[in-house]
């Protein structure tokens, strides 16, 4: 097919994978600390109660997400909506299922001199500083650079320079969103080119998971009721997924808790 085939021609060859955390345990649970107290993370399709129970006596904190409605004791449950894309079809259909001018959008990066593309980018640093600068320009307390260590890195660059990065959570079976930062609001760059370059890296993240046997891209959660969400819940709507359920799960102690407290203090977070 020749969109499949052109998508390569200005995609920088993947980089050696950047380490991703492993499951500590059979759901994919990432771990971290912070002053010394254990918390972790876990992105799955189910979870089996009795199993998240004995994860609670070895962390301070849990965060679990499932596409299953499922009940955890002692977790408060969140209930939202996410559109996911099933890369377990062909590359052809995948493609075809985006809105068409969105595929218009994808091949016009084709003709954008000094356009590229990285794909598991190893520059982390450099993609955590863009998100950084972003969310501070937002007014929002970035999270913890740590916190993407269990992420890819996806990156557009024009003439060498950063124009978008996503990062997604990789359970080895699911690529989920975790953050989409651009220039798109400091008027540096036209924003048209930032959003084709959007655009052509979910594509290209797609293409990705399709290639290593993931089952999910999963666009990191749809919000059809904030109006400051709009543009965003719409721009994922255009690569033809599923709007499906998702549900968020916390718990955490007393002593993550007043931790969590002291990083926001110190303008960081742990969501």
């Amino acid at each position: 097919m020749k969109d499949e085939a052109v998508a390569d021609a200005t995609t920088l060859a993947s980089a050696p994978s950047v380490p991703v955390p492993r499951p500590c345990g059979p759901k994919w649970l990432f771990e971290f600390s912070i002053f010394g107290l254990r918390y972790g993370r876990a992105i799955v399709r189910s979870a089996e109660p009795a199993e998240i129970e004995a994860y609670r006596e070895k962390f301070s904190y849990l965060y679990i997400a499932t596409y299953a409605d499922v009940r955890l004791p002692g977790f408060v449950r969140d209930p939202k909506k996410t559109a996911v894309i099933d890369i377990g079809l062909p590359l052809a259909e995948i493609f075809r299922r985006f809105r068409k001018d969105t595929r218009n959008e994808i091949r016009k990066t084709e003709h954008i001199a000094g356009l590229q593309f990285a794909v598991d980018d190893p520059d982390v640093d450099g993609g955590y500083r863009l998100y950084r600068r972003v969310k501070r320009a937002e007014g929002v307390r970035p999270e913890l650079k740590r916190e993407f260590s269990a992420c890819r890195f996806f990156s557009g660059y024009l003439h060498g320079r950063l124009l978008v990065s996503i990062t997604c959570y990789d359970t080895g079976d699911i690529l989920r969103f975790k953050h989409i930062v651009s220039l798109r609001k400091e008027g540096s760059v036209d924003s048209r080119i930032v959003g084709y370059t959007s655009r052509r890296l979910v594509w290209e993240i797609c293409r990705y998971g399709k290639q290593r046997g993931y089952r999910t891209v999963d666009l990191g959660g749809v919000n059809f009721d904030d109006p400051t969400k709009a543009g965003i819940t719409q721009f994922k709507q255009s690569f033809g997924g599923d709007v499906v359920d998702t549900f968020t799960h916390r718990w955490s102690t007393l002593p993550f808790d007043t931790a969590n407290r002291m990083l926001v203090l110190c303008g960081r977070n742990i969501p």
